[in-house]
């Protein structure tokens, strides 16, 4: 079960910290619990066919409208299954998913198309330099967010700088 704090001791910050962290860095085990939750339907704690297919349904939609080739969900069912190597088949547990390296990309077929295209059609050397790397999903994710923050801020700067040089001041008050 996923650990709340009491409610007055939650920040509205540390609340949308929570969800981004959540949606980043699918592998630890609070954010497992939490997907697993969110993919157990009928709430037997066990994920089976049925309880995918009411996400990737979704993300089939998804695909149509991006114009994406599409995968069936016999397909994704298999390489899922593939994924996690669960004790018994056809039916997925939260031990299963902590057992094995691959629940942000599990999680990720199922409920992120952006990052399920991003892994089906990644480079193989950079994926094992990031694993090497030693940061977490998280960690490579707020490192980027703050480049693409800071460049986005200097070229505010640069474009301000660039305005200020074509304005002539002088004449503006006449």
């Amino acid at each position: 079960m996923i650990r709340r704090p009491p409610r007055s001791t939650l920040s509205s910050s540390s609340a949308a910290s929570d969800v981004y962290k959540r949606q980043e860095e699918k592998g630890t085990p609070q954010a497992i619990d939490y997907w697993f939750l969110c993919l157990d339907m009928d709430g037997d704690g066990k994920l089976t066919p049925p309880d995918m297919v009411h996400f990737y349904t979704e993300q089939l939609h998804r695909m149509e409208c991006m114009n994406q080739e599409i995968v069936s969900f016999e397909d994704i069912l298999c390489q899922l299954s593939d994924m996690i190597c669960p004790a018994k088949d056809s039916e997925i547990t939260v031990k299963d998913i902590k057992a094995c390296q691959m629940a942000g990309c599990f999680f990720n077929t199922l409920f992120n198309l952006n990052k399920f295209l991003a892994y089906e059609q990644r480079d193989p050397f950079l994926a094992r330099q990031e694993a090497a790397d030693g940061m977490t999903d998280w960690e490579r994710f707020a490192r980027q967010e703050y480049l693409r923050l800071t460049a986005d801020e200097e070229e505010g700067e640069e474009l301000l700088d660039d305005i200020d040089g074509e304005l002539d001041y002088t004449n503006m008050y006449k």
